[in-house]
């Protein structure tokens, strides 16, 4: 009886908003130029004859169920066999309307945004022609998922018990539509972009032949150089406004041409990659609650603005950010997927090893800093196979191919670096700012061979970036042939310093979380979430010492019960933590100069991790809270 009422109300609120939708169509006229039969426009006439169609549909649906017969009664059977059908047809029609739904909703709410937006104009137009039936498509999707929630709420209760898909999958769906909605019509004109003192290199490094030693020696990183090189269009390359912010400050957003494509790219890929990421790390907690909440949070930590803005800025960070996203998703996944299957790999976890590789090669190619994740890799993926016990439940073959292609990656890169100069100017900003000021270690670089004279004394007072150094050529082949070596042994000779001046400013390096190249565009709607990824992002130094201790805390936690997918992802956060560490030093000691920008490699890594490794704290807790005969099947089974 509850059914049959519920759906004489929908049919009959769909006929009156679809009234309502029709007239409010036709409620004003086109313009003189656009309108083709009784003052209306084509467009116009054929979305009202679809609304029309619509309404007559659904008056005569209100009609039949107000006269009577047994059809409604029948479609509530038929209804009620579908939902109680493996197939799982009801769940499917939730996640769909709760997807539609979004869609609709957000282009709506946010079309205002894109009133300056040459790039989504048609889009708004129609929009705005069309918005009575919009309107009512988005009721009728609301409608239609209440009714199904109402009407089959005990047998949605009975799916989420029994299988969580029934509440994560249209959860994810939803949250991850809205989540590109608001990335793509929530943030300002999206071809807007900054050029920085880094876009012209990048640019010339891109027009060097693909296949040839320079462009891996060249003055930029191979990854962003090759994305440039597929994005210039056959007009160039055009800078209109570059932002040097300790020159001029920081600046407005300006339309680069033929660079507006590199900005729409870095977007698209951050959005592919850190929506993988939260997909990812919703499969692999428990619950189906802190699967929503852990996908939920890389969400908002991915589409705050103290990420976002990276993409409109035209370096490396946008690019290594999202790249890193990737490929903490498939270390995770392949983690888990090497503990399931133990010495005989399946074809998928092979097919996921080797785009491990590959998103790892890119990622390393972005910036020379993250090279030296790859070390840590090797030791990670080496220490299982000198313990007998856990060698014999390994894949031993696919991990040594792993640690083979790893370290010939380390050293490729390695190579390449110290054939090209992008290391030299930051060579030469640390020897101004840490070497030359002081007595002690000039004698020490002067026992190893550096020609020490007035001219290069004279550089101590430098504020860096100098070019003086490059008219002393004794000075100069000494700095190719050992200046990198000597600098490293340096660092190595006075550990004290080398660790105290790092650890003395943590807190610096934490404290910015945001970009400095432009003014944010004002009153978007991801502008409003600046105040909680303020906190996502957070400014705190103690980030390191918590993220080590959650990460400790989980694997000692995943050893109850011997889950080996448990263990898997807590020596995983081990790997995670580990290379973070590595990544900090070497960035924070590569260069004096912008220390706060070259150690967000580490940094934002840093902060994704706390809280990433926080919910699987909370998983694991309530897991081995929970007799074993309740735990629920995990998402990762699919």
């Amino acid at each position: 009886m509850t059914k049959t009422i519920g759906f004489r109300i929908y049919f009959l609120a769909a006929a009156l908003e679809g009234m309502v939708a029709f007239v409010l169509l036709f409620r004003d006229r086109s313009m003189e130029r656009n309108a083709w039969f009784l003052g209306y426009s084509a467009p116009r006439l054929v979305l009202g004859a679809l609304t029309l169609a619509a309404l007559m549909f659904f008056i005569w649906l209100a009609a039949r169920s107000f006269l009577g017969g047994p059809w409604l009664t029948n479609i509530g059977e038929r209804l009620d066999r579908q939902a109680s059908r493996k197939n799982r047809l009801l769940i499917v029609s939730i996640s769909l309307l709760a997807t539609a739904l979004t869609i609709v909703g957000a282009l709506i709410l946010f079309s205002p945004s894109l009133l300056s937006q040459a790039l989504f104009y048609p889009l708004l137009v129609a929009l705005q022609r069309g918005y009575p039936a919009l309107i009512w498509m988005v009721a009728l999707a609301i409608q239609s998922l209440v009714l199904l929630v109402v009407c089959y709420a005990d047998t949605f209760r009975r799916e989420i018990l029994r299988d969580q898909r029934a509440l994560v999958i249209p959860a994810l769906t939803a949250m991850i539509t809205l989540a590109a909605l608001l990335r793509l019509f929530a943030s300002g004109d999206l071809v807007l972009s900054i050029a920085t003192a880094d876009t012209p290199n990048i640019i010339q490094s891109s027009r060097i032949p693909l296949l040839s030693w320079d462009f891996l020696t060249s003055n930029r990183t191979p990854t962003i150089a090759l994305i440039y090189k597929i994005l210039e269009p056959a007009s160039g390359y055009e800078i209109a406004r570059l932002s040097e912010p300790a020159v001029a400050g920081t600046m407005e957003l300006a339309f680069n041409p033929g660079l507006h494509r590199v900005a729409i790219a870095q977007l698209v890929l951050a959005m592919l990659c850190w929506f993988a990421l939260a997909v990812v790390v919703a499969r692999h907690l428990v619950n189906p609650f802190l699967k929503i909440f852990g996908a939920l949070l890389v969400l908002v930590f991915a589409i705050s603005p103290q990420l976002t803005d990276w993409d409109r800025v035209l370096i490396s960070e946008s690019i290594s950010f999202s790249l890193f996203a990737l490929m903490l998703a498939l270390s995770l996944e392949m983690s888990v997927r090497i503990a399931r299957d133990g010495r005989r790999l399946s074809l998928c976890t092979k097919l996921l090893a080797g785009t491990w590789l590959i998103s790892l090669l890119f990622w390393v190619f972005s910036r020379d800093s993250n090279s030296y994740l790859l070390p840590v890799t090797i030791g990670a993926l080496g220490v299982p196979l000198l313990i007998p016990r856990l060698r014999r439940q390994l894949p031993t073959r696919a991990v040594l191919v792993l640690i083979s292609v790893a370290g010939l990656m380390f050293a490729f890169h390695s190579i390449t670096l110290n054939r090209s100069d992008r290391w030299v100017n930051p060579f030469l900003n640390n020897l101004i700012h840490n070497v030359l000021p002081y007595e002690h270690r000039v004698a020490f670089f002067e026992r190893r061979g550096m020609p020490v004279s007035d001219e290069l004394l004279a550089f101590q007072t430098s504020r860096g970036n100098e070019r003086g150094f490059f008219k002393l050529p004794d000075f100069m082949e000494w700095v190719y042939d050992r200046g990198a070596s000597t600098y490293a042994l340096f660092l190595m000779d006075d550990p004290h310093w080398t660790f105290a001046m790092l650890l003395s400013n943590v807190d610096y390096l934490f404290s910015v979380n945001t970009q400095p190249y432009f003014y944010r565009p004002p009153n978007t709607a991801l502008d409003r979430l600046s105040s909680l990824g303020d906190y996502l992002h957070t400014r705190a130094g103690s980030t390191i010492v918590l993220a080590g201790a959650l990460t400790l805390a989980f694997l000692v936690m995943a050893f109850p019960r011997r889950d080996r997918t448990r263990i898997a992802l807590g020596y995983t956060f081990v790997w995670l933590l580990l290379s973070e560490l590595a990544m900090l030093f070497v960035s924070f000691h590569g260069d004096t100069l912008g220390v706060q920008r070259h150690t967000l490699v580490a940094v934002m890594p840093f902060r994704l991790s706390l809280w990433i490794l926080a919910v699987f704290m909370v998983d694991r807790a309530v897991s081995l809270a929970q007799p074993r005969h309740t735990s629920i099947r995990q998402l990762s089974e699919v």
